[in-house]
């Protein structure tokens, strides 16, 4: 068995695991763990090379290292719900566009393209086409290696290095897709590029994830060994929700501009009970059914933003804004 053999067989076989509807954590860490250690090999990857875990520092946000991208594979959920995401889309395009081969624009793509890469093994170069985007010239060596050892250079229409958040493409793509992101928004480039390829998405096209939204809300850390041990309530459960401060859509991404909304919440003592702790939480809408929750994946941690002590200030007034640049993320103010 050819090299080429040996990997696509083995990525076949994880690809299915990675596509099954229920959720085995144990047959899920065993799948994404075998497909993290099969690209390290491909790509002959270190993990003690400096220039394999240094940031790449963009206008918009951060780029993580090579290394760092390639350890969100172990992100289990993240990994199956992006993959299963993209594949439920691809499916939804093709009964859209019956009669084109499916254009998937991949903005940050890693050194594996780890959301797209399953896809060959699924589809044909006539059904599905991908145009990779990544601003790391480091990570494009090791995504050509990759793209080498699984022979899949008929699935790609293109390669460009750039930063995605300037990029113009030729043409209009039925699927874009960035997973480009940290918890809350936070410092990576996600909305600006977002903002920026969602113009040369097809009007009927689709977004993947189709929402990331970003709520406010309260927590009480007492109830956190409890959550924890809890089977019967979902995580969710434990949180006290306030308001939706933001939501990332194809069509929200349009709206705005340079100036993102600033949204404001009072909390009295009475609506908080005995949560005291305010946090930001990440909701996301890969594709269709496939939504990652709170504390399901390194992409929706709960962000800490402040202690309220209610002792003293019966009724806080605090505003939220997301701010684009070099660090990107939201500014809060907290007063009373």
């Amino acid at each position: 068995m050819g090299h080429h053999q040996k990997f696509n067989h083995a990525l076949a076989l994880i690809t299915n695991s990675l596509l099954e509807d229920e959720i085995d954590f144990r047959s899920l860490s065993k799948s994404t763990d075998q497909l993290f250690h099969l690209l390290m090999e491909v790509t002959e990857m270190s993990e003690i090379e400096s220039g394999h875990r240094q940031p790449m520092l963009l206008p918009d946000g951060k780029g993580i290292g090579p290394y760092w991208a390639a350890m969100c594979v172990n992100d289990m959920v993240r990994t199956k719900s992006f993959v299963r995401g993209l594949y439920l889309a691809i499916k939804e395009a093709q009964r859209t566009f019956p009669d084109a081969c499916v254009h998937v624009l991949y903005a940050g793509t890693g050194p594996f393209a780890t959301l797209a890469l399953p896809m060959t093994s699924l589809f044909t170069p006539d059904q599905v086409q991908f145009t990779f985007l990544e601003a790391n010239p480091i990570t494009l060596d090791m995504l050509h290696k990759t793209i080498e050892a699984f022979g899949i250079q008929s699935f790609i229409k293109d390669i460009v290095l750039t930063d995605a958040t300037t990029y113009h493409p030729a043409e209009t793509v039925h699927i874009l897709l960035t997973e480009t992101m940290q918890r809350a928004l936070d410092k990576e480039p996600q909305v600006a590029i977002t903002q920026q390829l969602v113009p040369y998405l097809h009007p009927d096209g689709f977004l993947v994830p189709e929402s990331i939204e970003i709520q406010a809300g309260l927590l009480n850390t007492a109830d956190e060994k409890i959550r924890v041990a809890d089977f019967v309530h979902p995580p969710e459960y434990y949180i006290r929700y306030l308001d939706t401060i933001f939501d990332l859509t194809r069509h929200s991404a349009n709206s705005y501009a340079n100036e993102f909304p600033i949204v404001e919440i009072d909390i009295s003592r009475i609506e908080a009970g005995e949560h005291h702790e305010l946090n930001l939480f990440t909701r996301i809408r890969v594709f269709g059914p496939e939504i990652i929750t709170p504390w399901q994946s390194g992409l929706s941690l709960p962000k800490k933003i402040a202690q309220l002590d209610f002792e003293k200030h019966p009724l806080y007034k605090i505003s939220f804004q997301y701010l684009p640049g070099a660090q990107p993320g939201f500014r809060t103010n907290v007063s009373n």
